[in-house]
């Protein structure tokens, strides 16, 4: 590796990463999706609300829709151990969970206590 000085007057500064960064958009597609929850993980934690709490999701995965069926944006399906959330796109699996106030879960230890959320559908 040979390093080489920068060019202090041409260098750029990264925007602060706000709230509304880690907001997901269910409308936007799989792959945007599965890298915001990816950037922001763990910490800010890239969230959507489920009847008006905070729900942070970590560790997902882009599915293509002829693997699993096909879901409204938002929607979410329970297929033991998968939790599947639609997009704009295609579907993403979560694994990973965290609830307002509580601690971050695997989605099968997550559904066991809050077996509400299959046929919900995230704001």
């Amino acid at each position: 590796i040979v390093p080489q000085k920068q060019q202090g007057e041409t260098a750029t500064l990264a925007p602060k990463i706000s709230v509304y960064d880690c907001r997901i958009t269910w409308n936007n597609p799989a792959k945007i999706i599965h890298n915001q929850i990816r950037a922001f993980s763990p910490k800010p934690g890239a969230f959507t609300f489920l009847k008006s709490k905070r729900v942070k999701l970590f560790n997902s995965k882009e599915l293509e829709n002829k693997e699993k069926s096909v879901l409204k944006p938002g929607e979410i399906k329970y297929l033991k151990p998968d939790l599947l959330v639609g997009t704009g796109t295609n579907t993403i699996q979560i694994n990973q969970i965290q609830f307002e106030g509580r601690k971050i879960l695997p989605v099968c230890q997550f559904i066991s206590g809050y077996h509400k959320i299959i046929g919900e559908r995230f704001d």
